[in-house]
C-alpha cells in the first residue's frame, strides 16, 4: 500500500470526506536549564508564599478557637511540669518561622530537583532525538 492510499484509507475511515488535515509536529529536543531553573524557582516560590499565608491564617484560627489553651490544660493535667507551656512553643513567631524555613527549604529543593531533571532530559534527548508531539486539526 503506498503512501497516497492510505492516507486517502484513513480519511475515508476519518469521515471527513476527502478533505485534508493539517498536522503539526513538534520535536522536543532541548530545553535551556537556566529557564527551567528560573521557571521552578518562580512557581516554588509562589507556593512557599501561600504555604507560609496559610500556616499563620491555620495558626489564628487555632488561637482564637482555644484550641492552644485546651492543650495546655491537658498538658498541665498530665505532667507536673509547670515551666512547660504549648502556647510559649507554639507563639507566632515560632511557627511563623518554621514556616518560613519549611518554605525556603522546599524552594532550594524543587529547583534543584527542576535542574536535575532539566539535565537528565538533555542528556536522554541527546541519545533518542527528544520528544514527538504531533496535533491535528480535526475536520469540520
Amino acid at each position: 500500500m503506498q503512501q497516497s492510499d492510505l492516507a486517502d484509507a484513513l480519511r475515508r475511515k476519518d469521515g471527513s470526506g476527502g478533505q485534508p488535515t493539517r498536522q503539526v509536529r513538534l520535536r522536543f529536543a532541548r530545553v535551556s536549564i537556566g529557564s527551567i531553573a528560573a521557571w521552578a524557582f518562580i512557581c516554588s516560590l509562589g507556593f512557599a508564599i501561600v504555604q507560609v499565608i496559610a500556616i499563620c491564617i491555620l495558626w489564628a484560627f487555632l488561637k482564637s478557637s482555644g484550641v492552644f489553651a485546651a492543650w495546655n490544660s491537658a498538658v498541665g493535667q498530665v505532667t507536673t511540669n509547670s515551666k512547660y507551656s504549648v502556647t510559649t512553643i507554639l507563639s507566632f513567631n515560632h511557627t511563623f518561622l518554621f514556616a518560613i524555613v519549611i518554605g525556603i527549604v522546599g524552594i532550594v529543593l524543587t529547583t534543584i530537583g527542576a535542574i536535575i531533571a532539566a539535565a537528565l532530559y538533555r542528556l536522554v534527548s541527546r541519545l533518542t532525538g527528544g520528544m514527538l508531539v504531533g496535533f491535528q486539526r480535526a475536520a469540520r
